[in-house]
């Protein structure tokens, strides 16, 4: 069995640790941070899928989805926010994912469907919560909806 030499590893370690330390300071300025107004350099530190999400509410979602031919889901990533209105099937989860509609109001009415979307740790979202769905639009026989979303939690009521 061989023996290491750890007089050896502590000063590699040392020395890469010291290189690593005089290249972060280094710099003369941070590559990603421009000057007060500048946005030019913000693309390089927001990932694409950021960039490419479009924020909606839950009317501007349910005009979007309606203009799309129908059975079929949009090619951009939406990110809607909105309250919980009611649950299809009592509430019921299946394999992690839960049906319900959504409005920009919290008295409102059903204007946006959540269908067998992805809630946190497979539990039921209650009525009255506001909720954040993303994922593609589509709309289904004349009904605006997102398909196996992600849903995050963003009150609760």
């Amino acid at each position: 069995m061989k023996t290491v030499n750890t007089t050896y590893m502590k000063k590699c370690l040392f020395m890469l640790t010291a290189l690593v330390t005089i290249g972060m300071f280094s710099c003369k300025e941070n590559p990603y941070i421009g000057e007060p107004g500048d946005s030019s350099k913000i693309d390089s530190v927001i990932p694409q899928i950021v960039r490419d999400t479009i924020f909606a509410t839950c009317a501007e979602a349910k005009e979007a989805a309606m203009k799309l031919p129908n059975n079929e889901a949009s090619a951009e990533l939406y990110s809607i926010d909105g309250y919980v209105q009611s649950a299809g099937y009592n509430s019921t989860i299946s394999k992690g994912q839960q049906i319900f509609w959504v409005d920009d109001v919290k008295d409102g009415t059903k204007v946006f469907e959540a269908y067998y979307c992805n809630v946190p740790e497979g539990k039921a979202v209650p009525i009255g919560a506001k909720v954040r769905l993303v994922g593609s639009i589509m709309r289904y026989n004349d009904i605006a909806e997102m398909k196996n979303g992600n849903v995050e939690i963003l009150e609760e009521p």
